[in-house]
């Protein structure tokens, strides 16, 4: 449950810094808005990794909890 938390939190990250890095490209320099928007993807990438590595690791431990349908066409 842990590296779920923490990956959400590093894709909110990454949105943020992908936010300031707008508001910094129309009001600064587009440097900034350059650095701050390869960091907020490479943030955000790690935590997509990360949520999806718990993901797969817990759905593949837990049991189908599918129902079958029996129909008699």
């Amino acid at each position: 449950m842990r590296s779920r938390i923490i990956g959400k939190a590093l894709q909110a990250i990454g949105i943020a810094a992908l936010v300031v890095g707008l508001v910094q490209g129309v009001y600064g320099g587009m440097w900034g808005e350059l650095y701050l928007f390869i960091g907020g993807i490479v943030i955000f990438v790690a935590g997509r990794k990360i949520e999806k590595r718990w993901e797969k690791r817990h759905h593949s431990a837990a049991p189908s909890l599918t129902i079958e349908r029996g129909d008699s066409h």
